[in-house]
């Protein structure tokens, strides 16, 4: 999947050209050299997060799928989601299947506790729509 998609850079409020894609073995590399640095001490909920652990499981588990997404040739956020194994709890879904965001995350300069300004926004929201739109896909709406 590559799919193109914009971002908001917040230094000068310009509107920029991204990626959405699956992640390659550049994007765990991105995440493991330039934002684990970063993210070391923080205090951040994934400040301990292997990524390239987390490609694994998508490798061996059917339904697990880890996008990225690339502005600028260089990571801005990532996630796993699994669109097969998990359920619906509420009653009147009972039993559906649903998309289980299993980890999401932006780049450590992209989130204003670690770096003000943060350099792009509409990342996070971008993977959660994404997250929304293989939902709707699977269900065929």
């Amino acid at each position: 999947m590559n799919r193109p998609i914009q971002l908001l850079r917040v230094r000068d409020m310009q509107v920029v050209d991204a990626i959405l894609t699956s992640v390659t073995q550049k994007h765990l590399e991105d995440a493991a050299t330039l934002w684990e640095p970063i993210l070391r001490g923080s205090g951040e909920e994934d400040e301990y997060w292997d990524w390239v652990s987390k490609s694994y499981r998508t490798k061996f588990l059917p339904g697990d799928e880890l996008y990225a997404i690339e502005c600028d040739g260089t990571t801005q956020g990532l996630m796993t989601i699994d669109i097969l194994k998990k359920r619906c709890y509420i009653e009147s879904q009972l039993r559906r299947r649903l998309v289980y965001i299993r980890a999401l995350a932006t780049a450590p300069w992209n989130r204003l506790a670690i770096t003000n300004p943060p350099t792009y926004k509409g990342v996070g929201g971008t993977l959660i729509d994404l997250g929304a739109s293989r939902f709707c896909k699977w269900l065929k709406v």
